[in-house]
């Protein structure tokens, strides 16, 4: 049965959230011990919504939870919202990780998709909420982030590529993206090719950050020849190409410039298609051959 969570609750955690703005206030909220029990509010309205979702889809009976469906989300919204910001902290980041409360945010992420085809971004604030929470994550991604995040964040990487995509998911995406490309090598190479390089080829179409990510992660996964395959079959090589064609000098330029140089390593065919099909500009040209030697000479 679904309870009613305390009001005093979101009002602490809404006082938590406003205070950790602050990067003075981040690090005194972290030593004052109040990780742990945001964690446990996050937990517990995390609990609650799900609770709502799995309610049978009766008008009468939505209705009767109305309320406490709202006062979950929101306290779901601050308390995440507060552990995005206490994270930005390296301190409070080592503090989540060792804990385990990585694993809080997690569930959240995973509320993209719920039983029966609905989403936490159906809910007031549900968007601020995921963003949060794939913040968090991206935060905890600089250091070492769980294994079991992996598949949830894909999911979100996998909102760029649907067809009635909205672009107001652009910095949930980015963050998800963000958390992928941070990622230890050794949690990184076994997930790639079956899980993260159709999507990061879609994000190549995206925002500059997106754009940035994913050429970077692409250029990382495409140091193994297990995945270069992999890349090509998800028509990498033709936004790559864009990528390399768009002007100044840019990190996702040259990743992608890197990726490509490494498809056309001893495949002639490959450094034709990408030269000349693709009508390879002369600038960008130069650009490859220039990476392609430094590589593989």
């Amino acid at each position: 049965a679904l309870s009613v969570l305390p009001s005093s609750c979101t009002r602490g955690g809404i006082a938590l959230f406003h205070l950790a703005f602050n990067e003075t206030n981040q690090v005194k909220i972290g030593r004052a011990g109040a990780i742990r029990p945001l964690v446990q509010l996050l937990v517990d309205a995390t609990e609650e919504l799900g609770l709502f979702f799995e309610l049978d889809e009766d008008e009468d009976e939505w209705d009767a939870y109305e309320d406490e469906k709202d006062a979950a989300a929101e306290l779901m919204k601050h308390a995440v919202g507060a552990l995005f910001k206490l994270a930005a902290n390296e301190d409070n980041a080592e503090k989540i990780l060792q804990a385990d409360d990585a694993r809080a945010l997690v569930n959240v992420v995973k509320m993209l998709e719920l039983p029966g085809g609905e989403s936490v971004l159906a809910v007031s604030g549900g968007r601020n909420v995921l963003e949060h929470a794939a913040g968090g994550l991206f935060h905890f991604s600089a250091f070492y982030l769980p294994p079991h995040a992996i598949e949830p964040l894909v999911e979100v990487v996998k909102l760029r590529a649907s067809a009635d995509y909205d672009s107001d998911n652009d910095t949930l995406v980015e963050y998800a993206a963000g958390a992928l490309f941070r990622l230890k090598s050794e949690v990184r190479v076994p997930m790639a090719k079956s899980l993260v390089i159709p999507p990061l080829v879609a994000l190549l179409s995206g925002t500059a950050k997106q754009q940035e990510y994913a050429a970077g992660a692409l250029a990382y996964f495409s140091g193994f020849q297990g995945n270069q395959p992999a890349i090509q079959r998800a028509g990498a090589i033709r936004p790559l190409v864009t990528l390399l064609d768009a002007g100044p000098e840019t990190s996702r330029r040259r990743d992608a410039a890197k990726t490509l140089s490494i498809l056309a390593k001893r495949n002639d065919t490959n450094y034709f298609n990408i030269v000349g099909e693709c009508r390879l500009s002369e600038g960008s040209r130069a650009l490859l051959d220039e990476i392609r030697a430094e590589h593989w000479q």
